[in-house]
């Protein structure tokens, strides 16, 4: 079988510049030029960074430290000479080599500089195994292939170390010893299971993905140079490629890279059956993941006619040959049973399963068997049908191991705490209980022995499935203690790494650990609803959990300004110059080619490798907090007030261990058991006391949200509203009924709602809501908007303001003047764009001219007022935080319209995909230029990305008069991606913003209430308040299409000075 190069040489051989030939005792290599002395061994390197964009080589030829084959004399006696040792397990739970396709694990060992470390690797059951150990600060260190190998490692660096360990063989799986000596201070901890996040730690594999990334893009850029693209070498790294950007989420990037590589095998006369199968399942997968079912189903029909013809033609060259075919046949077959099934198509899903079933009976290993068995299950299970014939341990004879009192599951032994767990699940499916909880304790104390001090990989969800077997048996206090102790166990990693990870990173690891808060929340609500132990866990873990992505990035941006130093500037300004260029690339007339998405791919790499570097530099300088204590937000509440904390849950049925739909990844098991999403509410009032409301279905409510967002909005073009406000009411008021009313009882005396939403109740309009008495909400309460309960203790810091009030005004969109950048001072940090924006145009906004005037008088002599030509995005970007900013413009939200994928049985060429996945680039603010793109070396297009780049530290108060400016897209637990995210990221305190068009003259008057209010000692949320019921009171505007699209979030107190 042809060998092929994982993913931890390949990126070795994009650090090094180099070739990794792999002989069979070692990993030979060769560079092309010496590169850089290591980093000099310190706990936090500040003038030496690990991401060195100028210099592409990590490591150093002389530096590689290369291992030693192992005779059978050596490994008799490694029990003798290492001290330590771990069984790793390569298999379906492992994570796996996009490369090779290969299972690979992640061991972790803490090391101190001037120690030397020797490791040897052995096993039985694989010929060959790649063994390599890095760490973020030097890159690889040392690697090695073998079935036994030795490395000694004379260490550099305190810190963190992980020791990679894969097969090149495709599916392979088996057992394997890691050996260790002269660790006295530290141990190894196992990361290596796909029920560890793949994305989670900050060490882990996809650290080494998103900081090598740039480098492996530009060796294959080589590659693609010297051997053509239909290179083989060239395909399967570009199908490597395509896989890692899907297992970091950048779908666009996996399409476009897999599309191309799927082109260039079908202008191929005789493609490689294997290159062109692995293109054709993930650009069918990447339609899957859309919605365009039509489209997957006929890719992977060609899939697998095309394993048919392979499994049917196959002439084994080994062992691995074989096994590799049946077991693709067996996944080809199953996805495409999956299709059907989200059709509803169950007839034709039928024949796929049975044939799968016969495949995976005749499998070798006993774990794919489990695998594919189980799947086969589901699928049956998704219909309604209880799946029994299929259960995969139903199939497989539980045989007495030959040693100990741990049986073996058909071959599979049971002391892994994976297999116990699944054995857990099938006992307590079965209704065994008392079986399943001896189960999940052997699992747990299997868990402790093999990860040791890290149970956070793959101890705490057995401990979740523990907590939910006792909570399927009514056995309540121990449900909450097991949970709570879970939850503690992940926390503690969870800080440290939203610390650590980019914003990318973030979001992928906050996504993988989702379902801790939907077990806390759902032990509560559907379980024990009047528990208060129950509420204060579900409560602490939202106030914990909720808002954190933005938290962590808005934490890292206040350290690195906090704490200057030249390389924090040096990669800022870097990061800068990559954004413009991928601006330039993506405008350019040959924006769709391959060859400007390749570029445009590497680009985004290297963004993301430097933000990674930026977080990774901030949390060294980070203070470690405790964990949240609702105590902790009480204490900062006002005495008027109450914290309202909307939550979007999935409820968990642990009676039902089940998935309640098909999963587009099949491998992901923690969907089991979660019911359809809902809404509820958590108060907390200043005496302490929690309150609670389960509100309803999500998607019932979010329709209902919907309908009445059209109803506000269907004026918008007239710049009138369709109904009268009495036709208006009753809409508005069932939305209060279900989101509102339940919680109206515990509210008592408060006057002062502070509403952290979450989800689509990001764009609800509160203040127009009607109570049972056909009053608006407004009419009793003061509304303050927060992302999360924790901003409370984020807002009692304030920096001191450092410019006076700037305001740009009524911008002439055709024309741009640079003399209005003087009038403020220099330094800026600036953001990619849109490529959606090529057709936006704007005219002008008369009423912003009045509005400038208006609300000029309160504003000091000293303000900076820009206006017309000069009211430029070069002005706005030379802001250093000011104590008010105020913009009166155009504000614009692009939806995010994927592009289908062509039907090449009808002969058509793919479109390349101009998608902008990141919402931050498709919202922003237009300025002087605009229409012609040209604003004095700018494009007049301020997006939200670029706005999270302003100095606004020490901002008391940021207006947007312009429309729509609060619109963006939705996460879940992370509130608005578009500009009122951006402008917390960049520092303001609190922002003043719309959620629909009004009339410019109509907001100018608005405006000018305000800030006269705000003048007179009114604080910032209850002077729109007091604005809009003066609007309430004047029959022309008392149409809540008027003023409540105006919404205000952040420190609600008057402002100092004003």
């Amino acid at each position: 079988m042809q060998r092929r190069h994982g993913i931890v040489a390949f990126l070795l051989t994009g650090f090094l510049g180099g070739q990794i030939p792999g002989p069979a005792g070692a990993v030979g290599l060769a560079p092309s030029a010496p590169g850089p002395s290591s980093t000099p061994a310190q706990s936090v390197p500040q003038s030496a960074p690990p991401w060195r964009l100028a210099q592409p080589t990590l490591a150093n030829a002389e530096n590689m430290v290369l291992g030693v084959p192992l005779g059978p004399e050596d490994v008799s006696r490694l029990p003798q000479t290492f001290a330590n040792h771990v069984t790793g397990q390569l298999d379906v739970r492992s994570q796996r080599d996009p490369f090779t396709g290969g299972y690979l694990n992640i061991h972790q060992f803490e090391g101190v500089a001037g120690q030397t470390v020797n490791l040897a690797v052995t096993s039985n059951d694989f010929e060959e195994l790649d063994i390599s150990v890095f760490n973020m600060e030097e890159g690889t260190l040392a690697a090695a292939r073998g079935s036994a190998t030795q490395i000694t490692l004379p260490l550099r660096y305190t810190g963190s170390y992980q020791v990679v360990v894969s097969s090149p063989t495709p599916e392979r799986t088996g057992r394997y010893r890691l050996w260790w000596d002269t660790l006295s201070d530290s141990a190894f901890n196992y990361q290596g299971h796909s029920q560890v996040p793949a994305f989670g730690p900050e060490n882990s594999l996809d650290g080494l993905f998103t900081l090598s990334l740039p480098f492996g893009e530009a060796e294959i850029a080589r590659m693609r140079a010297e051997l053509g693209d239909s290179a083989p070498e060239v395909i399967e790294a570009l199908l490597g490629l395509g896989a890692i950007y899907g297992m970091q989420e950048r779908w666009t990037d996996a399409e476009s890279v897999s599309a191309e590589v799927l082109d260039i095998l079908r202008a191929m006369p005789n493609p490689n059956p294997r290159y062109l199968t692995q293109a054709i399942e993930i650009v069918g997968l990447m339609a899957e993941q859309r919605g365009d079912l039509a489209q997957a189903e006929d890719l992977y029909r060609e899939a697998l006619a095309l394993q048919r013809t392979t499994l049917e033609n196959l002439v084994p060259h080994s062992q691995d040959d074989g096994f590799v075919a049946q077991r693709s046949m067996t996944s080809a077959l199953l996805q495409l049973a999956r299709v059907y099934q989200r059709q509803q198509r169950y007839d034709e899903a039928e024949p796929l399963i049975t044939e799968a079933l016969e495949l995976a009976d005749g499998l070798a290993e006993p774990l794919d068997r489990m695998y594919f068995l189980e799947l086969a299950a589901e699928t049956y299970r998704a219909q309604g049908r209880r799946g029994d014939g299929v259960d995969p341990f139903a199939r497989m004879t539980v045989t007495q191991g030959t040693t100990g009192d741990d049986g073996a599951l058909d071959g599979l032994s049971t002391d892994h705490p994976m297999t116990l767990e699944q054995l857990a699940r099938v006992a307590q499916r079965q209704g065994r209980d008392g079986e399943a909880e001896q189960l999940y304790r052997r699992a747990i104390a299997a868990a402790e022995e093999i990860y040791r001090e890290d149970l956070q990989g793959y101890g705490v969800p057995v401990v979740y499935g523990l907590a939910g077997l006792y909570q399927a048996q009514g056995r309540i206090a121990e449900a909450i203690e097991t949970l709570e102790a879970g939850i503690a166990l992940e926390q503690r990693q969870f800080d440290r790494n939203l610390a650590n990870l980019g914003e990318a990173g973030r979001l992928r690891y906050t996504a993988s650990v989702a379902h801790t808060l939907n077990y806390a929340i759902s032990l509560h609500l559907r379980t024990a609803p009047d528990n208060q132990a129950a509420a204060q866990l579900a409560f602490t873990n939202v106030l914990r959990r909720k808002g954190r992505v933005l938290e962590a990035g808005v934490a890292t941006l206040e350290l690195l300004e906090n704490n200057p130093h030249p390389e924090d500037q040096r990669l800022l300004a870097e990061l800068d110059r990559l954004r413009q260029q991928l601006a330039a690339i993506s405008f350019g007339e040959s924006a769709t080619s391959p060859q400007a998405q390749a570029q445009q791919r590497t680009l985004r790499s290297q963004m993301e490798a430097i933000d990674v570097t930026l977080s990774r530099r901030s949390a060294a300088l980070a203070e470690e907090a405790p964990p949240v204590e609702l105590a902790d937000i009480q204490a900062h509440i006002p005495a008027d007030g109450v914290l309202v904390e909307y939550v979007r849950y999935r409820p968990f049925d642990p009676m039902h261990l089940r998935r309640s739909e098909i999963d587009v990844n099949p491998r992901d098991w923690s969907g089991r058991g979660f019911g359809a999403p809902r809404y509820a509410a958590y108060l907390l009032k200043p005496s302490g006391e929690v309150q609670w409301a389960d509100l309803g279905d999500a998607a019932t409510i979010d329709g209902q949200v919907q309908r009445f967002l059209e109803a506000l909005r269907c004026g918008e073009r007239l710049a009138t509203p369709c109904y009268e406000p009495e036709r208006l009411k009753p809409v508005a008021q069932s939305i209060y009924e279900v989101i509102f009313a339940p919680l109206q009882a515990y509210v008592g005396e408060a006057t002062h709602l502070l509403l952290s939403p979450d989800s689509q109740l990001n764009l609800v309009p509160f203040a127009a809501l009607v109570d049972e008495h056909n009053r608006y909400l407004v009419e009793t309460y003061t509304l303050t908007h927060l992302t999360s309960g924790r901003d409370l203790l984020r807002l009692r810091s304030q920096a001191p303001s450092q410019q006076p009030p700037v305001v740009l005004a009524d911008p002439n969109f055709d024309t741009a003047d640079a003399t209005g950048v003087m009038q403020v001072a220099s330094a800026s940090r600036g953001g990619a764009r849109s490529a959606d924006m090529a057709n936006l145009r704007f005219g002008r906004l008369e009423g912003s001219a009045q509005e400038v005037a208006a609300i000029r008088p309160f504003l000091g002599d000293d303000a900076v007022v820009l206006t017309e030509a000069q009211a430029t995005e070069n002005a706005l970007k030379q802001v250093q935080g000011p104590s008010i900013l105020h913009l009166a413009t155009h504000g614009f939200f692009l939806e995010d319209v994927p592009v289908p994928l062509p039907n090449f049985d009808a002969g058509e060429e793919p479109q390349s995909s101009l998608r902008i996945e990141n919402p931050l680039l498709r919202s922003g603010l237009a300025l002087a230029g605009f229409n012609q793109r040209q604003s004095d070396g700018e494009d007049g297009v301020l997006t939200a990305l670029e706005v999270a780049g302003l100095n606004l530290r020490g901002t008391r108060l940021v207006v947007l008069s312009a429309c729509e400016t609060g619109l963006g897209d939705i996460a879940d637990g992370e509130g608005v991606y578009g500009l009122r995210r951006a402008f917390v990221m960049a520092g303001a305190e609190s922002q003043l913003m719309s959620l629909w068009q009004v009339s410019d003259r109509r907001t100018a008057d608005l405006m000018q209430q305000y800030y006269q209010r705000l003048s007179q000692g009114e604080g910032r949320s209850e002077a729109l308040r007091q604005v809009q019921l003066t609007a309430l009171d004047n029959p022309a505007y008392r149409h809540p299409y008027y003023w409540a699209a105006f919404f205000f979030s952040g420190r609600w107190t008057p402002i100092d000075h004003l």
